[in-house]
């Protein structure tokens, strides 16, 4: 079976930007404002429109370009390509003029209302330029009288950011032209094939592309939305239109540009919910790797009243989002993604974005889910299978604990009153399993011994077979009328505020009169999506403000809360975060994975792998030790009380052996040498991850301790330590080995 958020995913020297006739220098006693000065190592034509300690910012007010220069090492990032960046002697004049573009504009005629998409650069559009002052920077506003659209585009600098705004209050449409989206800076930090250095993207667990990598040339643009793609997304591809569908995930609204010994964190700090990040490979028409954001205003669906062709229809208003990027400049040993994910991380905690969950002195837990029960069909009713009783969770728990497991988390799955995928029926709890009394008094076990358990909940999902919903009020539209629904007309999303009325006024009474019980939202930390429903209609924003407006009250009313995936926005309230991914998606422009996000949460938040990287379902247990460890991962199990024979005819025939008293011993053994050997450095942040050669890895804490993973089949030397086959070895900062 395909639950509804499956059936979904089937679905030599840079540049920047600016312009300024005044120049601000920042003294001691604040901003003084003085006359616009040449930059001593800018290229000619650029003047000095402000500068901080760390960055000085130029602009070029014939080109309306602008450099971003390193003070502290002299690198210059210039916004555009200029000349003899590339030869252009091929080059037709459109292309001449997108690579000394601060922007990309894509646009459509509301009037016709064809869906026919323009894109174009802002230097083609032949756009009427002026220029202001502003604090720390600089204001460039264009009008487009070809088009009758007008903007502004704000430069500011602070310490080592520079911040670039596209304020929505600027943005006017005189016309019948409607703006569909902005690519802001497409060439910012452009780069050869020639040059040492690589992209940052956030797909998976992070990945970079190698500018040497001969692997991505001519590999055509990828693109990943930022917490999702949009619904309109998937339905274009059930539609047969794969032009614009396929996009990627992102979890964290970041990217990042290195240049050897330099680099630029980008980080989307406004507008993120509608913000894509592309990404070109060099041999798309120029041979330059470029990676840029792209500001969505407009949202398309399909125009259900056409059936030969596929006929996209856009949202006629604007949306009102201000869009904005820091762009953080790095260099040194803090150039590359481990420096980058340092840069984010301090950021987020600086913001209040993210907050430290793992206490000092906190041991590695052991996850351990337990798949609790499910409804398998048969020819005349559905017959419930118990997989493990509640007085079997709680005789597995003190098993685990006579073997010196400590401190466990525990998702329970297919806890409900029909088991697994029955959203939204949830109690009373199956009397099969136990009941709410066998729920209870498990709770009441966990609480004391040092267990955090999670109810395993789906509240996007819902099932019209099991559920007392709506199909008309609680559902979510697209923005063509039409509910979005899965096969069957089974299955349905639900609207965010009646997910919030449910969660209200079904779920948190019954859950509160079980005891001190978590919950897993499950994708709450995964998707969220437009709703144009018209009794209550929500924003990704929106959507995703009412999650955590729902994890928030069951954090104080009930115990903690855990997400899957861990999108930014779902970090607030939760404690851990579920199937986070261990590698990238497989593309073939990527180089290397690499453990970006892991880096960011480390000793902040604890964290699981996905589920078929679980101990009992991995191919190789010792090489699945070995990422855990390298990747910072609590150990993992998912087990059952009974045979998973008895589920093989079920929706969860995923769980081929998962019998408690077959891994049990393994589990325990990996949990107690795991917080033998790095159990000091489960609160603190990794500060480095690097790969020493192929299969070598080494990982560095704060502290200063170091792990060195061999996932080769010989033993090796590395920096001097050894390390033998498919194992580990790790340092003390005073360069003993555990």
């Amino acid at each position: 079976m395909l639950d509804l958020k499956s059936f979904f995913r089937q679905a030599g020297k840079g540049k920047a930007v600016i312009a300024l006739l005044l120049c601000i220098f920042i003294t001691a006693g604040g901003i003084e404002v003085v006359p616009a000065k040449a930059a001593p190592d800018a290229p000619e034509g650029y003047k000095t429109v402000a500068e901080t300690a760390r960055l000085i910012l130029s602009f070029n007010e014939w080109d309306h370009s602008v450099i971003i220069e390193d003070r502290g090492t002299g690198y210059q990032w210039n916004s555009i390509v200029g000349e003899g960046g590339i030869p252009a002697e091929n080059l037709n004049a459109q292309w001449k003029s997108n690579l000394k573009s601060l922007f990309n504009i894509t646009y459509t005629n509301l009037k016709t209302g064809d869906g026919t998409l323009v894109t174009a650069s802002s230097d083609f559009l032949k756009p009427k330029i002026s220029s202001g002052a502003k604090d720390g920077g600089i204001v460039l506003t264009y009008d487009f009288p070809g088009i009758q659209v007008s903007l502004s585009l704000e430069f500011a600098v602070e310490a080592d950011t520079l911040t670039v705004r596209i304020p929505a209050d600027s943005i006017r449409e005189s016309g019948d032209i409607g703006i569909v989206s902005i690519e802001l800076l497409p060439f910012l930090g452009a780069a050869g094939d020639d040059k040492d250095g690589y992209l940052f993207y956030p797909d998976g667990s992070g990945a970079i592309m190698k500018y040497r990598d001969p692997a991505h040339y001519g590999q055509k643009k990828q693109t990943w939305s930022i917490y999702g793609s949009d619904i309109a997304d998937y339905m274009a591809e059930v539609m047969g239109d794969s032009a614009t569908s396929g996009n990627g995930s992102a979890a964290l609204p970041v990217f990042g540009i290195n240049h050897g010994e330099n680099g630029i964190l980008a980080v989307i700090a406004e507008g993120e919910y509608d913000t894509v990040i592309n990404l070109t490979p060099s041999g798309n028409v120029v041979d330059l790797n470029r990676i840029s954001p792209e500001f969505i205003y407009r949202r398309f669906f399909i125009d259900p009243r056409t059936r030969k062709k596929v006929v996209k229809k856009y949202d006629k208003e604007l949306s009102g989002n201000d869009h904005a990027v820091k762009y953080i400049l790095l260099s040194g040993k803090d150039a590359g993604y481990s420096g980058m994910a340092n840069a984010y991380r301090d950021y987020l905690l600086e913001k209040g974005i993210l907050e430290k969950k793992i206490k000092d002195g906190d041991p590695i837990p052991l996850g351990l889910d337990l798949f609790m029960g499910i409804s398998e069909k048969t020819l005349i009713f559905d017959r419930f299978l118990p997989m493990t009783r509640f007085k079997d969770a709680k005789a597995i728990f003190r098993k685990f604990r006579e073997k010196g497991v400590e401190h466990i988390q525990s998702n329970l799955l297919g806890w409900t009153k029909k088991g697994m995928y029955t959203e939204p029926s949830y109690f009373p709890t199956n009397r099969r399993l136990g009941g709410n009394a066998g729920l209870k008094d498990l709770a009441e076990y966990a609480s004391e011994n040092s267990i955090d358990l999670f109810l395993y909940t789906d509240f996007q999902n819902a099932n019209a077979k099991y559920g007392n919903f709506s199909k008309r009020n609680d559902v979510v539209y697209q923005s063509n009328g039409l509910v979005i629904t899965g096969q069957n007309n089974q299955w349905f999303l639900f609207n965010p505020m009646a997910a919030l009325r449910f969660f209200t006024d079904h779920f948190l009474k019954k859950a509160k009169e079980c005891g001190n019980v978590g919950v897993n939202f499950s994708y709450f930390g995964d998707f969220i999506y437009y709703d144009y429903n018209q009794k209550n209609p929500s924003t990704k924003k929106q959507t995703a403000d009412t999650w955590n407006r729902i994890m928030g009250e069951s954090s104080e009313e009930l115990g903690k809360t855990s997400v899957v995936t861990g999108n930014l926005y779902s970090l607030k309230y939760a404690d851990k975060i579920d199937s986070v991914p261990s590698e990238d998606n497989g593309l073939f422009i990527t180089s290397e994975a690499v453990p970006f996000y892991q880096m960011v949460v480390h000793g902040i938040l604890p964290y699981t792998t996905p589920m078929m990287e679980a101990g009992n379902l991995t191919a190789d247990i010792k090489e699945q030790k070995l990422k855990w460890i390298e990747y910072g991962y609590m150990p993992y199990f998912q087990l059952t009380y009974e045979s998973p024979e008895r589920l093989k005819y079920t929706d969860y025939n995923q769980l081929f052996t998962s019998k408690y008293d077959e891994w049990i011993d393994t589990a325990s053994d990996i949990y107690r040498e795991m917080n033998k050997k790095l159990g000091d450095q489960w609160d603190q942040f990794i500060v480095e991850h690097k790969q020493l050669r192929e299969n070598v890895y080494c990982v560095t804490y704060e502290d200063g301790t170091r792990v060195f993973l061999n996932y080769g089949d010989q033993s090796t030397m590395a920096e001097g330590v050894p390390v033998e086959a498919i194992d580990y070895t790790v340092v003390d900062k005073e360069g003993r080995t555990k």
